[in-house]
């Protein structure tokens, strides 16, 4: 009985845990569970993308390995990624020269931080948050600190940075000693911050910007705009990063359904998966449904990899597998290419040989003559097969019918006189 009343309530965890592409993912606003199962997730290494389910029009593929415990990501304007490594502090240079998502050229920048977080570009300047500062690196000038957070009240353990929209500042998020929610407006040329919005909602998980100041917040079961009604997570499902419409290029041929959706990262022991939530001016106007899913088994107890902070352009939604260290593709799939048969022209048999035909046989057309005292005129019909050809029988014919004329007049004239010499002959009476 114990062992029916344990399966029984596997199978509850399990089916509220895991769904497939586009069904819809359970909150606390559209389930009766309140608390999903939250016991320890064992991570295995070595996962591969080939367990991962997503829509039919989309598929995942690797783009780059071997980034160490991915905390943070940018992309810059020529499509250059960035990822940061906590664990190391090393920040790693990803380029892909052919535009097509494969990472060609991975090397990492000769600087070390602290516990690297955040990540953001302006212009050709990297921005890098670690524990203590944020930094920028130049290819110019190199490393130099721009603002020092010794004193701005941090927990230390996660500063994200997002570019403000018209490029003079930086927007900073992190979480206070007091376990509220802070975001501050730094300017990349003094390093003085100022406040934008602060809340109890913490602590903070992530957050992004789609233009001006129109900023929401990942805390650790909530996300919504700052100061305004939240969606509301289950236990165990905190938000670990999340894309906003248009606040990225929108990939080449991506899914009419995912128009005005966000982007939300789930990382935590009640689900690790990729979301898709529907807004409406600026607001949710219906339930998440499920994008990418497959790192966790069915049975919740293990995982190969966890989704984190993510990054879009035309190329797809590039994601981190900070467990394993690898940068995930989520694109659409390559149309078909039409096939090409080449044949072998030596191999194939030699046309039929004949000649060419004006009409079809045994059918005859009409000329409309213009030469004059002949006999072809507009009525005159030439039966195939015809003779007409360079010295034409036409014009023989015609040349001696002008003789036979003229030797008949001249007999004519002959008899003529002949009957006048008779006549002139004979006596009068």
């Amino acid at each position: 009985m114990r062992f029916v009343f344990i399966t029984v309530l596997i199978m509850l965890f399990s089916d509220n845990s895991f769904a497939a592409p586009w069904d819809i993912a359970p909150t606390v606003n559209n389930t009766s569970a309140t608390q999903s199962y939250s016991k320890a997730v064992q991570m295995q290494r070595g996962g591969t993308s080939s367990s991962l389910q997503t829509l039919p029009e989309l598929e995942v593929t690797i783009s780059a390995s071997g980034l160490g415990k991915i905390s943070a990501i940018t992309l810059s304007e020529d499509g250059t990624l960035y990822t940061a490594d906590k664990e190391t502090g090393r920040i790693w240079s990803l380029s892909d020269r052919g535009q097509d998502g494969r990472i060609d050229l991975r090397r990492p920048l000769p600087y070390q931080f602290i516990r690297p977080t955040g990540l953001a570009t302006i212009g050709q300047t990297l921005y890098v948050a670690d524990q203590n500062a944020i930094w920028s690196i130049d290819p110019r000038s190199g490393q130099q600190e721009v603002a020092t957070l010794k004193a701005s009240n941090s927990m230390g353990k996660l500063h994200i940075l997002r570019p403000s929209h018209d490029g003079s500042s930086l927007i900073l998020g992190l979480t206070t000693q007091d376990q509220k929610l802070r975001i501050l407006k730094i300017d990349i040329h003094t390093g003085q911050a100022s406040l934008i919005s602060e809340s109890a909602d913490g602590p903070l998980e992530s957050f992004a910007i789609n233009g001006g100041f129109d900023i929401w917040t990942a805390t650790k079961n909530t996300l919504g705009p700052m100061n305004a009604e939240r969606i509301k997570f289950m236990g165990g499902q905190s938000a670990s990063d999340l894309i906003l419409p248009k606040q990225y290029k929108k990939p080449l041929d991506w899914p009419a359904q995912l128009k005005d959706h966000i982007i939300v990262s789930q990382d935590g022991p009640g689900a690790m998966r990729l979301i898709a939530i529907p807004t409406e001016f600026g607001q949710i106007s219906g339930e998440p449904r499920v994008l990418l899913e497959g790192f966790m088994n069915r049975s919740q107890r293990s995982a190969w990899g966890a989704p984190g902070v993510m990054a879009m352009d035309k190329r797809g939604l590039f994601v981190a597998d900070h467990y394993n260290g690898t940068l995930l593709r989520l694109s659409s799939k390559p149309k078909p290419q039409p096939k090409i048969t080449i044949v072998d022209t030596d191999s194939l048999s030699l046309p039929p040989s004949e000649e060419p035909s004006l009409s079809p046989k045994n059918e005859s057309f009409g000329i409309s003559s213009t030469i004059k005292g002949t006999q072809i005129n507009a009525k005159s019909t030439i039966v195939k097969p015809s003779s007409i050809e360079y010295g034409s029988k036409l014009i023989k014919d015609y040349d001696e019918k002008k003789a036979l004329e003229e030797a008949e007049k001249l007999n004519e004239d002959t008899q003529k006189k002949r009957r006048m010499s008779r006549k002139r002959a004979q006596p009068d009476k």
